[in-house]
């Protein structure tokens, strides 16, 4: 709805209000209906209030998460880390990505295209000492991970497509052509990851160059 329309019905609405208002002597239901319409007019001075001033009272955006600094202690495979972070340990699964698996506990499942993921990662991270960590819906998987954008430099923006490309662990593993984007109850990022994936994928970076990928690709990862 416009301004212009919102300022209409408000005008209809003071205008109601003075007519029933009049009549409220005589009958108490009219002055229930005022009191009603002063209440609306009330939420709508303050919700137009809080918008030009630019707050959100009760939505957090991503972009008003601060990120968390986090002491990175090892990689385990190309999807998930281990860091310190509050003085406590904590696995943190990278948000929104899905790589090969590598260190599976079930053997048949670790491929060498996950081996190449994890060595991937551990590259990209090799002379980092501290991470940064952004969330978005979710706070921990069902097996209690923290569910993480992590980042080589704390973010400005972290919708940013310029920052995601440039600091984003995520978002470069999948620009490398080491991961695929994935849906599950956190979906901020996955449309521009799906781009970052095409690019990957024309450009034929990291493993989309190589035909045996396409291939274990087509088989495991198409719906």
């Amino acid at each position: 709805m416009s301004k212009k329309q919102q300022d209409l019905i408000d005008r209809e609405l003071n205008r109601t209000s003075k007519k029933l208002l009049r009549k409220s002597k005589k009958q108490p239901a009219a002055l229930i209906l005022v009191l009603l319409i002063a209440a609306v007019l009330y939420v709508r001075e303050n919700d137009f209030l809080t918008e030009a001033s630019g707050g959100s009272p009760a939505v957090e955006t991503l972009q008003d998460t601060e990120a968390e600094e986090a002491e990175l202690l090892r990689v385990t495979d190309g999807d998930t880390i281990w860091v310190r972070l509050s003085g406590e340990k904590e696995k943190v699964r990278l948000l929104e990505i899905n790589t090969p698996e590598s260190v599976h506990s079930d053997e048949s499942r670790n491929t060498v295209f996950g081996e190449e993921a994890s060595d991937y990662l551990k590259s990209l991270l090799e002379d980092v000492e501290q991470v940064y960590l952004t969330r978005d819906s979710s706070d921990r998987d069902q097996y209690g991970r923290l569910l993480r954008m992590v980042w080589l430099e704390a973010p400005k923006d972290p919708m940013d497509e310029t920052e995601l490309r440039e600091k984003c662990v995520n978002a470069r593993l999948i620009l490398a052509g080491y991961a695929l984007p994935v849906e599950f109850d956190d979906h901020s990022y996955v449309a521009l990851f799906r781009e970052f994936q095409q690019e990957a994928m024309d450009e034929e970076r990291g493993l989309w160059g190589q035909e045996a990928w396409w291939e274990y690709y087509r088989k495991n990862y198409r719906e």
